[in-house]
Order: structure tokens, then sequence, then C-alpha cells
């Protein structure tokens, strides 16, 4: 699409100038779009060069849908009274057209819904885990990809309503001042790359 340059021009005028910017000189020329798939770009970039990018990138983007067909299964698993529903459900976001039309573009609609399922599953893996230390280990884990994924798509900030919510549930009747101490510790990591 139009937009696929302005995702991918950020990046590669970086690394020849040092600069954060499509390459115009105007002031708006630093705030085009926010950088979190432009990161993900530059990172590929700079491991598989100029030749090997761009089709880096969208297997990038496939192996990353791929494996949120099985957290949006995790997920629905764990909400869902049956199974077979869950699967149903992965079965038709996995192959739905809708879903995957975007996973050979270079815009962050090509990753954004794969990391917040991410997210999801992180967020429900911790809830499940029954041992204290893999429980923050995902919060954590959450926390970090929930920053990646509000520098890549702002929009979706109001994701970050979900981390109290899962916090409080698993720790509020064990403890108000530890869950105090966990929300500002995780809400504090989960804005970390602002």
């Amino acid at each position: 699409t139009n937009d696929d340059v302005s995702y991918l021009i950020p990046p590669i005028h970086f690394l020849k100038t040092g600069n954060w910017t499509h390459g115009g000189d105007t002031e708006q020329a630093h705030y085009f779009r926010p950088p979190g798939y432009g990161l993900i770009y530059l990172t590929i970039y700079r491991i598989f060069g100029d030749e090997h990018a761009l089709l880096t990138l969208k297997l990038f983007q496939l192996l990353l849908f791929s494996l949120s067909v099985y957290w949006f299964y995790y997920v629905l698993k764990t909400i869902l009274p049956n199974e077979k529903i869950a699967l149903l459900f992965s079965g038709f976001y996995g192959l739905s057209p809708f879903c995957v039309g975007f996973l050979f573009y270079t815009l962050t609609e090509g990753v954004t819904p794969s990391i917040a399922l991410f997210y999801a599953f992180l967020l429900f893996k911790a809830s499940n885990s029954a041992e204290n230390r893999s429980k923050i280990c995902y919060y954590t884990a959450a926390s970090l990809i929930f920053s990646f994924l509000f520098i890549t798509r702002p929009a979706l900030g109001v994701f970050s309503l979900l981390l109290p919510i899962f916090i409080i549930h698993d720790y509020w009747k064990i403890s108000i001042p530890n869950t105090i101490y966990k929300l500002f510790f995780f809400g504090l990591l989960s804005f970390s790359l602002m």
C-alpha cells in the first residue's frame, strides 16, 4: 500500500543519518509514525541486510500470526466452557481471509493483532500459574509486550486496563500492599518504552 513507505523509511533513514524521520526536513518529519513496527524492520534489516529484509519481515509476520492462532486458542479455551468452540473460533481466525489479509503488507496491521494476542496469552498464563515465580515471569513478559504493543499501535493502549484487572484478581485477597506494589511495578514496566 502507499502507507508501506511511511513505516519502512524511518528505520533506513535512522541507519543512514541517526535520525528517526521519514526523510523530510520539516518539524513533522519526526512524528510521522509510531516507532514499534519500524523497530521490528530495523532489527530485521540489520540482521538480514537490504536484500532480504522485506521477505524476512513478511516471513516474521507469518510466523507471528501462526503462533497467534495458538495464543488465541489458549485464551478462548481458558474463558469458554467448551474446548471445541475454542478450536472452531481459532480455526476461523487462522483461516479467515479477513484475519490473514494484512500479513503480506508492511503495516502495523500485519503484527498488532498477534502482539495483542500474545499479551492476552501471557496474562492468562500468569493467572493460571499456581507458582508465584511463574506468575511474576508471565506478568513481566506481558508488561514488556504491552509496552511494545503501545509504541507499535498507540490506540491499543486501552488494553493496558487488562493488566491491573488480572493482578488485582490474582493478588488482592492475598495482600493489598503487595497488590499495590505489583500494580505500580508492572505499570511502570508496561510503559517503559515510551
